[in-house]
This record gives C-alpha cells, structure tokens and sequence, in this order.
C-alpha cells in the first residue's frame, strides 16, 4: 500500500468520524477541520480554516487568553484533557460541546488535537430529568396523600412522610420492608391482586383496602397502584395512599340522611313528586299514591304534567320552568285522578339535590278541605255582614223616625181635643215646620235605601272583567269638574301612561274614586288641592293609585274605625252620607285581591294608596 493511498484511507476514515475533529495552531489558528466539523459548525472548509478558534466561543477571550486556559495547560499535562465549552455557530445557535483535546507537535510545529462532540440535547435531557426528579420529590414530599414503590419482590424501596406519618413509622424503619406487614388480614388478597396486576403491566388499579396504622388501629384507605418502566420493562410498583375515614365518615352520614330523608320523603303530610329536570317523575310518597288514586310504579317513568287536567297544562310547566330557576311560588292547580274526576291542589316546585343529582320536587297540597273552610268562613263572614248591616241600618234609619214620630207625638199632643174650623197663622207654620222636618227626615231614609239598592243594581250579573285605570280616574274627575271649580280646588293628576288592565271592573273602581274624591271634596270646604297618582309595580304585577289631598284630615283614634259600616266623622243629616262610602270602597278593593291603605294627620290631609293585581284572563298563582 503506497503512501498517497494511505493518505486518502486516512482522511476517509477522518471524514467519516461522527465527531468532530479540529487541529489548532498553538496560536489558536484552525489548520484542519473533518466533515463533522463542517457540519456542526455550518461553514465550509474554506472559511473555518480562515478562522481562529475564539470567533466560535461563545466566552468573549483573546487568542492569548486562549492560550493560558488551554494550550499552556495542555502542553504542561502532556495528555489528554475533557472539559466543556459553549460556541456560537452559523445562524447564533448556541450549542453546548463535550472537548477531548491533547497537545501535540509535529516538524517543529505546536499544535492542540481537538475531539468535540454536541451534547446539547443531553444537557437539556438531564436538566429536564433532574427538574422532574426535583417536582417529583417536591410533589412527593408535600403531598398529603401517602406514597410509595416497591421492588418486585414487594419490599418498600421508597415511602413519604405522609405515608410514614399515617403508619406510625419513621422513613428508615419501612425501608426494605414487605408491604404485606402493613396490610390486614382480611385485605391481603386484595392487596396481592393489585400487586399483581402492576407487575403485570396493568396501567392503573383501584381498590380499597385496610392497612395498620399507629397504635394498631385499622385505617380504611384507598390505594392507586401503577407499574414503573424501564426500557420498556416493569421494574418496580408504584403506590398512592389515600385516608378514606374522613369519606367512610360522610359516607355513612349520608346513608343515615337518606334514610331519615326517605322517612321524612314518605311519612309527609302531603303528596310528594320528585321528577327529572325534563318532568319525568323519578319518585312518589304514599300520599301522592292516595291523592293521585294511582300506585307509585304507575307514576314513575311518566310525566308530571299527565297529572293535571288539559287546561291547567300551560301553568304546571310555568310553575316547573320557574322552579328549575329558583322562582318558587305557590299555584292553586287542578288534578285529574285516575278516576277521571278534577281536584282542587296547591303545588309548591323546588330544585333540590338528591343523591347529588337535581331534580324537582313538587308538593301537593290538597285544597278540598281549605275550600270547604274558606266557604263556610264566606258564609259566616257574609251572615256577621248581614247581621251588621241590619243593626247598622236599623240604627242609621232609627234615629230619622224617631224625629218624625218625635215631630207626630208632639202635634198630637199640642192639637188634640181642639176642634176648630179656622187655623192661624203661627198654628199653620208650626204645622208645616213639623212637616218639612218629616219630609227631611223621609228624604234621608230615602237616600240610604236609594244608595244601597243603586250598588246592588249595577253589580248584579257582572262578569269579571279588568278595566283601564286611567280612563276610569279621568270620568271621575270630569263628573266633579263642576264641584271642583265651585269649591276652589285644584286637581294635579299624574297619571302613568301605557298602563296594564287592573283586575277590577269599571264600574267598580269609578265607585271607589267618586267615594274618596267625594270625601276629599268634604274635607276642603275652602278649596285646597287634590293629587291623584296612578303607577305600574312590574316586579309585584300590580297597578297602584294615589289619592292626596289638603283636608282638615282624620283624627288618629278614628283611622282604625275608618272602614267600618256607618262609622262616620260627619254630622248625620239629611244632606250627609250614612257612612257607608269607605266600607263599600274597602269591600270592592279587597273582593279584587287588592289592598287599601289610608294615612292621615289632622291639618295636614289624607293619603289612600289603593293596589291591585294587573288583570289576566287566567290567574292561576296566588299568595301565601
């Protein structure tokens, strides 16, 4: 083999190195770099053979300092030497190289051999593999669950403090012990069988066992068993331990609660339903049974709204989509039984949880009973009514015909056993004195029945109607246009546009306005002015009016009698009214579901605030 052909066998073998390999100059001149180098570098031959070494470093040095750090150590050593550096190539890429140089001469010459090999992607491996360890060993060491491994043979080869804690152990005492010595009897097999698994390469096994914790006392955990590889084989287990007495704890509370909720669920009073969120009825009590005349196996699986009759459909789901939302309010609803007959409920929605899933429950209260008493309270309430209006008209139309008969008694007296053909003068104006008077008194009986039977009249074959509020107030007003102007008084109306029906007919309520407006008319005989405000409480859905005025006001004593039959401030006479005004008024408002209220301060006037419901055709919820 010739010395050229050596020569080319030479540099191949150079070439083909996965290395790099540099030949230095001792002034730090690069005089050979191999195909490697090229590569890693990312020059050609040419430039980097143009360059010194310190162009690549990326530690700013001159070629003298280079010489002091590692040429002159080298030469000293005289063998080889490894050490790191970091360089700069080609785009600013800086990578980290493991250096094995050695210093050499040849034909006179100084030179350092350099053998480099990248080892950035190492670095970064074992900067992440320690970072991992050290997460690892953090996580480990503050976790409050126990953690553990085991060789194959099951003997601890690791364990945290938490799990050293649970057990009663110190951490050299549960080294290269077997797990088996931690576990109770009755649980071994199940401890074996998660040891097992892992060592068979299961991922992950879940089981709750007993182990053996301080003092011998038996503690209920849960453990996560997972295998831990290397190369692609199971080399040890690993283990998380988890105190469950806490959760046994609950668990068991939980049992107790549902089995007093199920007592409650079905010793209840009234029909219980719990249905899904989609009305699917879920459960019944056995007083749903009795009230729905059905069996609870007939209900379950079937909806809600099969238990009501067709045209209460619409507001059974109104009441379930405000349930679901947390608007819960009673609504008086009818069912049909599985007899086909209607019953009067009330139905109560709620979105509870139970067994940690929502669901409604729905209460249902029979309203047979409570109708029925409520009837009969009408017809007393109606009978004390009557029997107040009696006495009330008898003492109101008493009085006048006592007067009259006082005025007959008294010309009986003065003229009998006088039989005369001519009358004087001043008999003749006593006769008809006494005559005027009887007539005046007549004329206020008259007024009395007159007023009484006219209500009656107009009310007679109403249907239940809602009215416009506004337009009511506006003809009450206009029908005391006259009065107002005689009497000084100034009108101020504030009426709210766009307002809904109110629940009240209009005749009605145009006889509760023209009594207070009247009323206000009395109390400011010298003039004065009078408020009248009308409003909209959407949140509630009523319709409000205010009535205020300047009058010489109630007194205080007489505002709790105020809405009484016949109780009255006024001078009874025969141009005044009987005092029925205000009980008429308190009795149209409150048939109406609606409220009256009146303030009032001697000198200062009076307020009557009146609320009703805003009309609907179908009104199906009520008030607690």
């Amino acid at each position: 083999m010739n010395l050229f052909y050596q020569l080319q066998l030479f540099h191949q073998i150079i070439d083909h190195l996965a290395d790099e390999l540099l030949l230095i100059r001792s002034d730090g001149q690069l005089v050979y770099v191999n195909d490697a180098a090229i590569r890693g570098l990312g020059y050609s031959r040419e430039i980097l053979l143009a360059q010194n070494i310190i162009s690549f470093y990326k530690e700013k040095m001159t070629p003298r300092q280079w010489q002091e750090k590692y040429f002159h150590q080298l030469k000293k050593k005289r063998k080889p030497a490894v050490y790191q550096i970091q360089r700069i190539v080609k785009g600013g890429r800086i990578q980290a190289i493991q250096v094995t140089a050695v210093y050499m001469r040849f034909q006179g010459e100084e030179y350092v051999l350099s053998v480099g090999r990248d080892i950035s992607e190492k670095l970064e491996m074992e900067i992440s593999l320690k970072e991992s360890q050290d997460r690892y060993r953090l996580l480990s060491e503050g976790a409050a669950d126990g953690i553990f491994t085991v060789d194959l043979n099951g003997r601890v080869t690791y364990a945290n403090r938490a799990l050293a804690q649970l057990m009663g152990l110190t951490l050299p005492e549960a080294m290269g012990t077997h797990f088996k010595n931690y576990v109770t009897k009755p649980s071994l097999p199940k401890a074996f069988a998660c040891f097992a698994m892992a060592k068979s390469g299961h991922a992950r096994i879940r089981e709750e066992i007993e182990i053996i914790g301080r003092n011998r006392e038996i503690i209920p955990v849960e453990v996560s068993v997972s295998p831990l590889y290397q190369s692609k084989k199971v080399v040890a287990i690993h283990a998380i331990v988890r105190d469950i007495r806490k959760r046994r704890r609950l668990e068991n509370l939980l049992i107790e609660s549902e089995k007093k909720y199920k007592d409650l669920f079905e010793d209840a009073n009234d029909a219980l339903i719990i249905a899904d969120l989609k009305g699917v009825i879920l459960d019944a009590n056995r007083q749903a049974e009795n009230l729905f005349k059905k069996s609870k196996l007939a209900m379950i699986g079937t909806l809600q709204e099969a238990l009501f009759s067709k045209n209460q459909v619409v507001f059974y789901r109104q009441l379930f989509k405000e349930s679901l939302l947390g608007k819960s309010k009673p609504y008086d609803l009818e069912i049909i039984r599985n007899d086909g007959k209607t019953f009067p409920v009330a139905v109560l929605g709620r979105r509870v949880k139970v067994a940690e899933q929502d669901v409604f429950l729905g209460r249902f209260t029979d309203l047979s009973e409570r109708l029925k008493n409520e009837e009969q309270i009408r017809e007393s309430n109606k009978m004390a009514a009557l029997n107040l209006f009696i006495s009330g008209m008898g003492q109101e139309i008493k009085y006048p015909l006592e007067v009259i008969f006082n005025h007959l008694e008294n010309m009986v007296g003065k003229y009998k056993g006088r039989n005369f053909e001519y009358i004087g003068f001043k008999e003749f104006k006593d006769i008809m004195m006494t005559i005027q008077n009887i007539r005046n008194e007549v004329s206020h009986c008259c007024a009395i029945t007159d007023r009484l039977l006219t209500f009656n009249k107009r009310r007679v074959g109403m249907k239940r109607r809602g009215c416009q509020v506004n337009e009511v107030l506006k003809n009450a007003l206009g029908f005391f246009a006259q009065e107002f102007k005689k009497t000084n008084v100034k009108v101020v109306s504030k009426l709210t546009a766009n307002l809904p029906p109110a629940a009240i007919e209009s005749v009605e309520l145009e006889d509760v306005a023209t009594c207070i407006l009247e009323n206000s008319l009395q109390a400011m005989p010298t003039g004065g002015k009078i408020t009248l405000v009308s409003s909209f409480k959407k949140e509630e859905g009523r319709v409000v009016i205010e009535f205020r005025d300047e009058g010489v006001g109630i007194p205080k004593e007489n505002l709790e009698r105020i809405f009484e039959p016949f109780f009255t401030t006024k001078q009874a006479s025969s141009n005044q009214s009987a005092g029925l005004g205000l009980s008429i008024v308190y009795s149209l408002v409150k048939e109406c579901k609606g409220d009256i209220t009146i303030k009032s301060s001697l000198g200062q006037g009076t307020q009557v605030k009146i609320s009703l419901p805003a009309f609907k055709n179908h009104n199906h919820t009520r008030k607690e």
